[in-house]
Order: structure tokens, then C-alpha cells, then sequence
């Protein structure tokens, strides 16, 4: 007779391993006994049933952290559940914790059980451990799951998950742009304790830290431990992996004071920094959990909330002294509850800066602001977006647009277009209203070309004009094709333009065309586009194509009146 459990039972004890997250801390702690206790002692005293004590661990020393965090509760559902119910329930929960820190070869390494991942603090992780372990240990031929971050759209994460594992290359991460925060995989390195035992490779989780099957017992924990850091220490980076190095961190202090100065300026309004607020995957997880939250900005605590008001956050940095507002950022504390009246901590976050996305184009380079630390992106990124720049204003279009009269208004320049060019219809300042668009609706095209092309015109004198035009193409793709009342506004339009003219009830954009007029009347090229708009220009046209749009530049020539 089958028996599962039994089954199981028997093969953790011939390979005793549990999955377990292990991280390695900075430098900043030290293996000794006195540094790993020094590192859990000012969040353990917060918890009253928490203990510290001494170990050794297959003669390493080792801290051990452990007891129940805040007590006996009651669960935060419970008084919800006796409202709903009209019924009284007498029921509490525990939270048993247990952290364990470790000195191996001169580095301190951490893992948890149970809650003990609240104790360990976020700032004394190796943030760049995990990373660096995945491209020499993942199996870029069975990957199961990417979480990225495209730096030119902050604020956005993109999660791909194949159950089956697919190869690396399939996952479609654009280099150079999207920068990996996690990935999963099969561990193709060996022998650590589960595969020597089983003959099977286990999956290995890559982030911050690693989570694999580690050996319980002390000898085989230490050893898997040692084993993941050489790998880590001495490994080659597997070729398929080579782009996760494409982000080299700023560390220089002049540059570092400039990147903070544009930032400042951005967060109280001024600046053309692109910025967004991105709550870590951390944050996104207690939010999920909590009741409440409560923002600390400037040494003053906002309300209690339901929901985490980012407009709150906001609307409180831009009212800091110039110059203070990075730094209230950086100090700016977040507590979720368990509560709705902010009395339970779930867990208190004591900076806001690693919520911060922003993208930063200076001179020839390329910066980014991610979990708290500026990057650049690598040279061959600044080359591969100037490429794809020159590529696209070359290819052009196979129409020509008449000059633009230096004092001439765009609208009365799009009219004399449509009348100087059989075939184009202007539609310049006319707004199509839908179900998504029903308030001021959208701008599908200026002019519709002779085989049916958007054109869209803008004269341009400001990287954020050019955004807006790009945002509109954008827009303007996506209700043609998923709004019926967008197709169906264009079809009455052209049939009254142009009558006989029909674009079908199947009718999809295929070609966009941009016709920019620069106010400084020099040529287009990539170096007389503003660098931000470079990168919105190129990320545009990937996402057309994707659509099956094709993306045309051209620039309009000037003359005089």
C-alpha cells in the first residue's frame, strides 16, 4: 500500500535538507560574537520575548535570535469575523521567530524560520549577493521565473513565470534597459548537500539573498554555506548572464552630489527627472497583510490610512527647504498595522528612498535611481540607444512633408498639409470620445496619411513636449486597437473627409508616423534629441512593434515666412 507521508518521512531522513533563504550581510558586521550581536540588538529589544544567545554552529560562532514577536494576539480578522458573525470567538496567535547569524570564513551570513525575517535589518543585507551568485550558478537553459525592472519606465515591475522552466534568451529582457531584481532557476553548480544525496539539482531563487535546500544538519549547512560563497567568490558568469553587470553602481562623490541635487529638484516640482514612487516587493507584501499604515516625513507623522496615498507622500516632500528633500526621503519612516487604528506593528521601514524609481539622461550618460542607489547604464547601452535612434530616423518615411513657415501655428501648418497633399486628411484638435477616454478624449492622429498612416506633428522645444507626443502615439494605438467606439469615431471622420474612403470594419493602425519640427530648426539626429527623449523614442518603438505597429520618423524642414 502507498504510503505518501511515510514516504516523505523516510526521504527527509536518508537527505535531510529544508528550503531556507540565506543572506550575507555587509562588512559592516562583524564575525564576531559582539558584531553579530550588536546587528540584532537594537530590533530584538523592541520585541520584549526575544532572546540572544551564543553559539557555535560545526565550530563557528553564531548568534541565535528567538521567542515570539509581540506576544499573544489576537489575529487582526478576529473582530471583523465576530461582527459579521454576531458570535464571540476566544482565540490568539503566536509569532515565533528564530534569526540565525553566522561567521563563516571572515563574513557573516544569515537565515531565518517562522517571523525571523522581520528582525534581520534590510541595510545590512548584501543587496548585490543574490545577483551575482545567479549568473554563475543559475541554468540559463531552465529558468522558471524573471521579476525585472524596466529602468526607462519607473514605477514598473514585470513578472514572466513558466512552470516548465524556459531558456533564458525566451524570457525577452531587453539589454541593457531591463535590470533583473529576481530570478529562479535550476541550480546547474552541484554539489551542495541535496544533490549529492539525491542525485537531483535543486531550484535556486535569486534576489538579495538565495533560497535553495539547505542540509540541516550542522556540518552540512556550513558546508552548502561555503560551497554558495565560493561559487559566488570564484565563479565564472555563465555568457547567457553577462548583462546583469550592465549596471555599475555611482560611487563617486561629485556625481553622487550632483544626482542628489537634480533629484532635490524634481521631488519639490522643478526638473524634467523622471520619477515615480515603485513600494518594494517587500512593501507590496505587508500592504497586502496590513490593516493601516502611517507615513513619517520630515520628522512629522501623517495620518493613519487605510491604503498606503501616494499623492500624500508627494505633496509632503515638496513642501521640504530645497536642498532637505533627499534627505527626508532617506529618513522618511513607513509603519504598516495590523489594525485599523495604527496600534499592532506589522513592520516599521525607517527610509523611503529604496521606493523611488527615477531615470536620469546627463550629458552622455544615463543614470538610474533604484532600490536607493544610483547606477549607470554601461557604455554599450548609450551606443545600442543611439543606434536605435539613428536607425529610425534614417529608415524615414517613403513621403516627403512640405517645409514649416518658422512663425507658423502647428494647426494652420497641419491644415495647409492636408491641402497641399492629396490623400491626407486633417484631423488636427478633433478628440475622440470612448468608454476610456469620456472626459476629454483622445487625439488619434493630426493628419491620416495616404495608406492610412498616424501622423502625428509637434513642434518641439522641451524634452517634455516630446513626451507628450510620444505618449499620445502611444494612447492613440491603444484604443484603434481595443475600443470600437475609437475605430468607429476615425471610419465616420474619413468617410466625411473623404467620402468613398472606407477603413473597413477590421481596420488596425499598421504604420505611426512622428513628424517633429525642432524650435531650434536644426536637422533630427540623435544628438539633437533631448537624451530622455532618446530613451522614451526607443522604448516606444519597441512597444509598437510588439503591437505590429511600425514606428516612422521624420523631421520637418523649416523656411522662412
Amino acid at each position: 500500500m502507498n504510503d505518501p507521508v511515510g514516504g516523505a518521512d523516510r526521504r527527509r531522513r536518508l537527505c535531510p535538507t529544508r528550503d531556507l533563504t540565506l543572506h550575507r550581510l555587509t562588512t559592516a558586521v562583524e564575525p564576531t560574537y559582539a558584531g553579530m550581536r550588536h546587528a540584532l540588538e537594537e530590533q530584538c529589544t523592541r520585541e520584549e520575548e526575544l532572546s540572544i544567545e551564543q553559539i557555535s554552529i560545526d565550530g563557528r560562532a553564531a548568534v541565535v535570535a528567538h521567542g515570539q514577536r509581540r506576544g499573544l494576539q489576537e489575529p487582526e480578522w478576529l473582530r471583523d469575523a465576530q461582527r459579521s458573525t454576531r458570535m464571540e470567538f476566544h482565540l490568539r496567535k503566536l509569532n515565533p521567530a528564530v534569526v540565525v547569524l553566522i561567521a563563516v570564513d571572515d563574513r557573516v551570513y544569515a537565515w531565518t524560520y517562522g517571523d525571523g525575517h522581520y528582525l534581520i535589518p534590510d541595510s545590512l543585507k548584501d543587496r548585490g549577493f543574490g545577483l551575482r551568485l545567479a549568473s554563475r550558478a543559475c541554468d540559463p537553459e531552465e529558468v522558471t521565473s524573471v521579476h525585472r525592472r524596466p529602468t526607462d519606465t519607473p514605477g514598473r515591475r514585470d513578472s514572466t513565470v513558466s512552470t516548465a522552466g524556459l531558456r533564458w534568451r525566451d524570457f525577452g529582457l531587453r539589454p541593457h534597459l531591463d535590470r533583473v531584481d529576481r530570478i529562479s532557476a535550476r541550480n546547474h553548480s552541484g554539489k551542495l548537500t541535496h544533490t549529492k544525496r539525491t542525485g537531483r539539482r535543486p531550484r535556486i531563487h535569486c534576489s538579495k539573498g538565495v533560497t535553495t535546500k539547505f542540509g540541516i544538519e550542522p556540518a552540512d549547512l556550513v558546508a552548502d554555506i561555503r560551497r554558495i560563497a565560493a561559487i559566488e567568490r570564484e565563479g565564472q558568469p555563465h555568457e547567457a548572464f553577462a548583462d546583469f553587470n550592465a549596471f555599475q553602481e555611482v560611487n563617486n562623490p561629485d556625481d553622487l552630489e550632483l544626482l542628489n541635487l537634480l533629484l532635490d529638484d524634481t521631488l519639490g516640482g522643478r526638473g524634467e527627472l523622471e520619477i515615480a514612487i515603485a513600494p518594494t516587493p517587500q512593501m507590496l507584501d505587508d500592504q497586502e497583510r496590513a490593516r493601516s499604515v502611517r507615513v513619517h516625513i520630515g520628522g512629522a507623522a501623517g495620518p493613519v490610512r487605510e491604503q498606503l496615498d501616494i499623492d500624500e507622500i508627494w505633496s509632503r516632500l515638496r513642501v521640504q527647504r530645497p536642498g532637505t528633500r533627499v534627505q527626508a526621503l532617506r529618513e522618511a519612516k513607513l509603519t504598516f498595522y495590523q489594525d485599523r487604528i495604527g496600534r499592532e506593528k506589522l513592520r516599521n521601514y525607517t527610509s523611503l528612498l529604496p521606493c523611488i524609481d527615477a531615470l536620469l539622461p546627463h550629458g552622455d550618460r544615463i543614470y538610474t535611481l533604484t532600490d536607493g542607489h544610483w547606477f549607470e547604464l554601461g557604455a554599450d547601452y548609450a551606443e545600442t540607444l543611439h543606434n536605435t535612434v539613428q536607425r529610425l530616423i534614417d529608415n524615414g518615411t517613403h513621403f516627403r512633408l512640405p517645409d514649416w513657415a518658422r512663425d507658423q501655428a502647428e494647426p494652420e501648418y497641419v491644415k495647409n498639409v492636408a491641402q497641399a497633399v492629396p490623400g491626407m486628411i486633417a484631423l488636427d484638435r478633433k478628440l475622440a470620445g470612448t468608454p476610456l477616454h469620456n472626459r476629454n478624449g483622445v487625439e488619434l492622429c493630426d493628419l491620416l496619411g495616404v495608406h492610412d498612416e498616424l501622423i502625428l506633428v509637434k513642434q518641439a522645444g522641451s524634452a517634455g513636449a516630446l513626451s507628450h507626443l510620444f505618449v499620445q502615439a502611444q494612447a492613440a494605438v491603444e484604443s484603434l486597437n481595443n475600443e470600437a467606439d475609437a475605430r468607429k469615431w476615425l471610419r465616420d471622420r474619413v468617410n466625411a473627409a473623404a467620402p468613398g474612403r472606407d477603413l473597413g470594419d477590421g481596420w488596425r493602425p499598421r504604420t505611426v508616423v512622428l513628424a517633429i519640427r525642432l524650435k531650434t530648426h536644426h536637422s533630427l539626429t540623435p544628438r539633437t534629441l533631448f537624451p530622455s527623449s532618446q530613451v522614451a523614442l526607443a522604448a516606444l518603438a519597441e512597444d509598437l512593434h510588439r503591437r505590429g505597429v511600425e514606428l516612422q520618423v521624420t523631421s520637418i524642414p523649416s523656411r522662412p515666412m
